[in-house]
């Protein structure tokens, strides 16, 4: 028998797919459009015009069965054979697309859909066709160019689009609508900023700053002072109160520079029965304020029973997130001549309490940052002694880009 022969595919090429079977849409000279099976089981082979022709058969090559016959070359490429009456019984080594004369030709395939970048569709004379975008229902992602950082997502149900990459230091997330990814402020914490010298100065922002988390403390109240006692006569004064504490996290509105006020420690009650001074308010610009405590009360002497009141936390301040006030200073008392209850210095939420004198004196200084003075406390027949100074407050800037 003789035949026309096509050239179909490479062996190795299909093998290499991986796949069980595929299906090979060809345009055959003279013939037209068909579609041949390639399987692959015990044997790869190919089925046409519903007969199985196994490729590379022992002992048959090429393998014939009833008109068709399929051969396999020394490169491995794979012919499909038709008998006609003038052809060969094998292929020739070289075969045309345009001599008429020849029964050796190349068959015009389509390749299956899903060839990686291509679209392939078979024309009229069965010619490979592709475009520069693999759509997504072909297994594709629509885009024909990528830029560097850029990250696909599912802009809707079944179709992809492009996140163009953040600049520096911004993190993903989702958007409010939770519908597609953000590039948001990465807020990665870089540097802070310590102020704790009483007064005012300039915190600049520094290059890069995208956000700032900013802690605030007023200054402690200081303590009462206590007048001279004589025999059978005792003074105990109150403790000033602790400077209330604030935070804020800043994200928008942020200046080149910002005015920051760190407050004094209120001043102690001089000696005698004179009350200790109030604290003062530490602040970051108009963002954030925290007040200082108040100033115990001071002592007359006395040899019954006497009450001086501890001065009341800080509190009231402005803007912060979180806001928590000083705890009070501790009252004095004494009865019958006798020290009874020592007003101890308030505490901020930066520092601890402040114990009066244990034993007769003037009061102890505030802790820091932002404790109250303690009040002073005198037993029978000493001088007159003042209170414990307030501590001064702070303001602490964390920087973040």
């Amino acid at each position: 028998m003789t035949f026309d022969w096509y050239r179909l595919f490479s062996l190795p090429d299909f093998l290499a797919t991986g796949l069980v079977s595929r299906t090979l849409a060809v345009s055959l000279e003279g013939i037209g459009e068909k579609s041949i099976l390639i399987t692959r089981g015990n044997a790869v082979g190919i089925t046409y015009e519903d007969e199985f022709l196994p490729i590379g058969s022992i002992g048959k090559n090429p393998y014939v069965r009833s008109s068709y016959a399929v051969y396999k070359d020394a490169e491995d490429f794979v012919w499909l054979g038709i008998e006609a009456e003038g052809g060969s019984e094998t292929p020739s080594e070289s075969p045309s697309e345009d001599d008429e004369e020849s029964h050796t030709s190349v068959a015009r395939s389509v390749i299956a859909a899903g060839v990686a970048h291509h679209v392939v569709v078979n024309d009229s004379l069965g010619r490979l066709s592709s475009v520069s975008k693999l759509p997504e229902e072909r297994g594709g992602t629509n885009q024909s160019s990528y830029d560097q950082g850029d990250l696909l997502y599912a802009v809707e149900d079944d179709e992809l689009g492009k996140l163009p990459k953040g600049t520096a230091n911004r993190k993903l997330a989702m958007n409010p609508g939770a519908t597609a990814p953000v590039w948001v402020p990465g807020f990665t914490l870089g540097s802070k900023q310590v102020f704790t010298s009483p007064g005012t100065t300039d915190w600049t922002k520094p290059a890069g700053c995208v956000a700032v988390f900013v802690e605030v403390v007023g200054s402690g109240g200081a303590g009462g002072g206590c007048a001279t006692t004589v025999g059978g006569e005792a003074s105990d004064a109150g403790g000033g109160g602790g400077g209330e504490y604030a935070n804020k996290w800043i994200t928008s509105g942020l200046g080149a520079t910002e005015t920051v006020v760190v407050g004094a420690g209120g001043s102690p009650g001089s000696a005698g029965n004179n009350p200790g001074g109030n604290g003062n308010p530490s602040s970051f610009g108009s963002h954030v304020s925290a007040n200082g405590g108040n100033g115990g009360n001071g002592s007359a002497a006395a040899s019954g029973s006497g009450l001086s009141a501890g001065g009341a936390g800080g509190t009231g301040g402005s803007g912060g997130d979180i806001a928590i006030p000083g705890s009070d200073g501790g009252n004095g008392r004494n009865a019958a001549g006798i020290r009874y209850a020592l007003g101890w210095g308030g505490a901020s939420h930066m520092s601890g309490m402040r114990q009066a004198p244990s034993s007769a004196g003037a009061g102890n200084a505030g802790k820091a940052h932002g404790g109250g003075g303690s009040g002073a406390s005198l037993a029978a027949s000493t001088s007159a002694v003042a209170g414990g100074a307030g501590n001064k407050g702070a303001v602490i800037v964390w920087e973040f880009y």
